[in-house]
């Protein structure tokens, strides 16, 4: 079936890594056009060099005075500076990323959630910042994990994903995307998959 999720990740310059996801609103090929539609323009304001809000700005404001079938995209979007660890971020209405690492605790990142791509044109974003430390972890994912039901209509919820994640212990960010399915296929048993389900895992190892 075709769908609208996407992750990114790309070099900026040699020094900033950009990193995305997002959730298309809906199903079908109208999703997935939005879909590449976003990531492409995302891409493009990025690599320009401004600031990671007004990229967001820029983004919202094609997306949205170009919108006549009404979809929206959530997305989250880091760009870290490789060299001071420094992370600048926005969440345009996304399920918050986790981050921590195996010698420390898993938290998620608390951000202004702002609004949706493609809402309202000319909405001003707010951006966040934060520090990461060598072996730090950021896991993004979309709702189709979380949301992910049970025979009973149970929902895997966000705190099973940060167990899973806790539990990971020493594990690659590879075998975690794995563990996190398994838990997931666990859980769901035989249900139907209600969304989809995508996620991405960077550590952040310092300059060496």
């Amino acid at each position: 079936e075709v769908a609208g999720d996407f992750y990114d990740f790309f070099f900026i310059d040699k020094d900033n890594f950009c990193i995305v996801i997002s959730d298309v609103s809906g199903k079908g090929v109208p999703s997935a056009l939005f879909m590449v539609i976003a990531k492409t323009l995302l891409q493009s304001e990025a690599q320009r060099g401004y600031a990671i809000k007004d990229v967001l700005f820029n983004v919202n404001n094609a997306l949205t005075r170009n919108n006549d079938t009404s979809m929206f995209a959530t997305l989250f979007c880091g760009v870290i500076n490789l060299k001071t660890g420094v992370l600048r971020m926005v969440n345009a209405g996304h399920n918050p990323p986790i981050i921590g690492n195996s010698g420390d605790e898993y938290n998620f990142i608390e951000l202004n959630q702002n609004i949706a791509l493609g809402v309202l044109d000319d909405f001003e974003f707010t951006a966040g910042e934060m520090k990461l430390n060598p072996g730090d972890r950021i896991v993004l994912y979309t709702d189709g994990i979380t949301e992910a039901f049970n025979p009973k209509g149970e929902v895997f919820s966000e705190e099973r994903l940060l167990s899973t994640i806790i539990d990971s212990g020493n594990a690659n960010n590879m075998q975690l995307i794995q563990q996190i399915q398994q838990e997931i296929k666990n859980f769901a048993l035989n249900a139907e998959q209600s969304d989809d389900i995508t996620i991405l895992a960077i550590t952040y190892n310092g300059i060496k």
